[in-house]
């Protein structure tokens, strides 16, 4: 669906069934209208997201913990290239969370809920060991954070945080922030793990190459087929519309 003012569609995966067209998620300007990816393969599933809004008029601010592995680091390379998508290691973590927080703080006294939206994409959060859920300053990095997770979807700024592993989620986020995220997209899980992030054991019960997206909000589930990573001359036929 097109992005407006209101609404951002995030492509999640396919159908099981031979339908063609993609599945989305709606980032909505409502409080916990974020997305949470848990996959080891869910860099392919970020990149995309990010190309998605980009295209639908977000501005977009990844974050990239990742390391050289595959073709991540190409793949990052290809989104920086983008209009409109800013890539940072992890020295601008602080000073990028603390601009960002201070827009959603800004947003939030100007009553600003029309402005354009803005996005904050994490990759691979289990490595960025910054990140600290129990400090307890208010600049340390986890709290700017849960700042910008509680209080900006409503002034159109969202975050996108893949994880390649669950074990990590709880060495980077606290519980608060982890509950900000309303939308979930996992890959295979154990059942604990799966209850614990989905409300659901059914990610348990996944065969490779699918995934769960849920809305925990709406307490809806959708069991999908994963995308495939996308080959980098397809990010560079989107930059050059006239070619592939």
């Amino acid at each position: 669906p097109p992005g407006d003012s209101r609404n951002l569609g995030v492509p999640v995966g396919l159908p099981l069934t031979l339908d063609a067209d993609p599945l989305f998620t709606t980032l909505r300007r409502d409080a916990g209208s974020n997305l949470l990816i848990v996959d080891e393969q869910g860099g392919a599933a970020l990149a995309i997201a990010i190309v998605s809004l980009q295209r639908q008029g977000a501005a977009v601010e990844l974050l990239d913990f990742g390391g050289d592995e595959d073709d991540w680091p190409a793949v990052v390379d290809e989104l920086a290239a983008m209009d409109d998508v800013r890539v940072g290691r992890r020295k601008a973590a602080g000073p990028l969370l603390t601009r960002l927080a201070k827009l959603v703080d800004e947003r939030q006294e100007m009553g600003d809920y029309r402005s354009r939206p803005t996005v904050l994409a994490l990759a691979a959060m289990g490595r960025a060991r910054d990140f600290d859920p129990n400090a307890y300053e208010e600049d340390a990095l986890t709290n700017l954070l849960g700042t910008i997770l509680r209080d900006g979807p409503e002034v159109g700024v969202h975050v996108l945080c893949w994880f390649d592993r669950p074990a990590g989620i709880g060495k980077r986020i606290g519980s608060s922030q982890l509950n900000e995220f309303g939308q979930r997209l996992v890959g295979v899980l154990n059942r604990e793990d799966s209850a614990t992030l989905i409300d659901s054991e059914n990610a348990a019960s996944l065969k490779s190459g699918q995934a769960i997206c849920a809305d925990l909000d709406r307490a809806t589930e959708h069991r999908i087929r994963k995308f495939a990573p996308p080959p980098l001359k397809w990010f560079t036929a989107l930059r050059s519309p006239g070619e592939g």
